[in-house]
């Protein structure tokens, strides 16, 4: 689609721009959505043009965007997460919050800095449009070459300018604008995902990262050396790493020392890898620039032989065995080929979880069941039909549902007729509304939590006798009833499925 000019883009890209308070706020009445919008980047740019000639004039922009774009409070979930995380529940909040504003001020700086540049030739239009879309974007995901959503309790710092991809964008954009011009072949695919900029960033960034599996080199940075060596290596990188912003390079680095794996791209260093230490020798994490700092699946031989130099690498070579494991099972799966009961075990993750690197459960997991008929797989594992498992709640008003996949939520205070099969639930049983459990009595093994906080009475849990995880029963502990549970917690999951298998 062409437009006729930068006023017609931006009124067609964002329908209700002329109704803005930013933009009404010099606007007439009378104005059309044209002229609104026309009055309004004349401001802007006239603001733009004093802050390039005076930096007191700069300050005070920036200080404008801080107001308006950093962020004010933690949300409780972050503050949680982050006690969870360090194992600290002391954690000095607004001690937090001051750094984390600190980063994101940072962050705001290299945008606003790049287009305040004296040389900097990009219009008006165009650095709305970037600006504009930038503040909409949180961390980027390598995997999928997408941009999550930013909003305005996000702790995150905002995300790194890559001048290429900009360029490659604003290149594109121009095209569409005015004359009609020819097209390469790049662009055309590029317009084909659309013309905001999380769209057409986006899509340039992932050209531009796409790494290919190069040798690479481990630098290590001493803990008590400067930290802005560290940091400038990871400016325009993308990782996600919390590194990325100043005062947490220098945390880090405070704590212990910090180990980089980059690999080398038409002579620049791009970082894959990271491990962060307390002192000199024990590990503190292991990162990369996978999803959610994810360890790349091609890297994961690397990181295995880094960690063989370090004393407590135990739990992280576990992670190793089971991405390799994973990326295994994900290659026959791919190549069609039959995986062995012990692969479906570990895939579904019946005997034991699956360990992973990064803050969140590696989604390559998922990806690979979504190709699976996984009732079919499951019935394997659990030696039963495929109408005795349930994948859904509704699947129990349709089957006779003896083993149950994943969370399961029963809200209302009575347990229904159509659960009386049921023995098995692998995953987190959640049943605080029930106040009788009088039809589970087949119920036998929760793979992961079981919440019965207000029952005052075992009844009908009788026959329950593994829970892997925890089993919150407040009315129960407090009534002293607790030990009327029966739960073995000596027997290992393994065992209890071949029992519910006979």
């Amino acid at each position: 689609m062409q437009y006729k000019n930068e006023i017609d883009f931006l009124n067609n890209l964002y329908p209700s721009m002329h109704m803005e308070d930013d933009v009404m706020h010099k606007a007439s009445k009378s104005d059309t959505p044209d002229e609104k919008i026309a009055k309004y980047l004349n401001r802007l740019e006239d603001i733009q043009m004093k802050a390039k000639e005076n930096k007191h004039r700069l300050r005070i922009l920036k200080h404008f965007y801080y107001r308006k774009y950093v962020i004010k409070t933690l949300p409780e979930s972050y503050i949680k997460f982050q006690q969870r995380i360090t194992e600290d529940t002391s954690i000095n909040e607004k001690k937090l919050l001051k750094q984390i504003q600190k980063d994101q001020k940072k962050s705001l700086n290299v945008w606003l800095n790049y287009f305040s540049r004296k040389d900097n030739k990009y219009p008006i239009w165009f650095q709305y449009y970037a600006f504009r879309g930038m503040l909409q974007l949180n961390k980027y995901n390598k995997e999928t070459g997408e941009f999550s959503r930013r909003s305005k309790t996000t702790t995150e710092k905002y995300i790194e300018l890559n001048r290429e991809a900009l360029k490659m964008t604003y290149d594109t954009l121009n095209k569409i604008i005015g004359s009609k011009n020819e097209f390469n072949e790049d662009e055309v695919k590029a317009l084909e995902h659309g013309i905001s900029f999380k769209k057409l960033y986006s899509y340039y960034l992932k050209e531009l990262t796409n790494y290919t599996k190069k040798k690479g080199i481990w630098i290590k940075y001493d803990q008590g050396s400067d930290y802005k060596a560290l940091w400038k290596s990871l400016q325009g990188k993308n990782t996600g790493w919390s590194t990325a912003g100043i005062s947490f390079a220098k945390m880090h680095l405070n704590r212990g020392d910090f180990y980089v794996y980059y690999t080398k791209e038409e002579n620049e260093l791009n970082p894959r890898l990271a491990i962060s230490m307390i002192g000199k020798k024990e590990i503190y994490e292991v990162c990369g620039i996978g999803y959610l700092q994810s360890v790349e699946s091609d890297l994961i031989d690397v990181v295995a032989d880094k960690l063989k130099e370090f004393p407590n690498n135990n739990d992280y070579m576990k992670k190793v065995q089971d991405m390799k494991e994973l990326t295994k099972i994900e290659k026959k799966v791919n190549e069609n080929k039959e995986l062995s009961l012990k692969e479906l075990e570990f895939l579904y993750e019946i005997n034991k979880k699956i360990e992973y690197f990064g803050y969140q459960k590696s989604p390559r997991i998922e990806a690979i069941k979504q190709k699976r008929n996984q009732r079919k797989d499951l019935a394997r594992i659990f030696h039963c039909k495929e109408e005795n498992i349930g994948l859904t709640i509704e699947d129990f008003d349709k089957n006779n549902i003896i083993v149950f996949y994943g969370s399961l939520k029963l809200d209302r205070e009575t347990v229904p007729t159509s659960f009386r099969n049921l023995r098995c639930i692998c995953g987190f049983a959640n049943f605080d509304r029930l106040i009788s459990t009088i039809g589970l009595e087949n119920l036998q093994i929760v793979l992961g939590s079981i919440s019965i906080d207000q029952l005052s009475t075992t009844e009908g849990l009788e026959n329950l006798r593994f829970v892997s995880q925890n089993v919150y029963a407040k009315t129960l502990k407090r009534l002293g009833k607790l030990s009327d549970l029966h739960i073995d917690k000596q027997l290992s999951t393994k065992e209890l499925v071949k029992k519910l298998k006979k």
